[in-house]
């Protein structure tokens, strides 16, 4: 058994150096051309009006439960407001909000449906 564990981390570990190595993104889309990430190529921008703010956003997911018939994620957003590179505090909504995707399909005659459901 420990044999096996030492041999997944050392296969995830070889995946990961080899990941990094490449220094760039890889994109399926022959649309899309990628650029080597350095120092070089990652430039500032410059806000023409002080008095405008930034925002970054991001988020993600991960599948909790998967059946043939039932999805259920967690998905998680956040964001962030910049105003002359001071974080700004939003005072309406929360940065980070979590909530749960759920998606079932049922047959219907001879087709498959689809229904969804977003839960806070």
């Amino acid at each position: 058994m420990q044999n096996a564990i030492k041999e997944l981390i050392n296969s995830i570990t070889e995946n990961r150096q080899e990941k990094n190595a490449k220094l760039y993104p890889a994109f399926k889309d022959k649309r899309y051309t990628p650029c080597q990430i350095t120092k070089k190529n990652i430039q500032q921008f410059t806000p023409r009006d002080h008095n405008l703010k930034i925002s970054a956003i991001d988020g993600g997911n991960i599948e909790i439960i998967k059946s043939p018939d039932t999805s259920l994620h967690l998905v998680r957003l956040y964001f962030n407001i910049f105003k002359n590179n001071i974080r700004q505090t939003p005072k309406t909504i929360p940065q980070r909000i979590d909530f749960y995707a759920l998606a079932q399909s049922f047959q219907k005659d001879t087709d498959i449906y689809y229904k969804t459901k977003l839960i806070p």
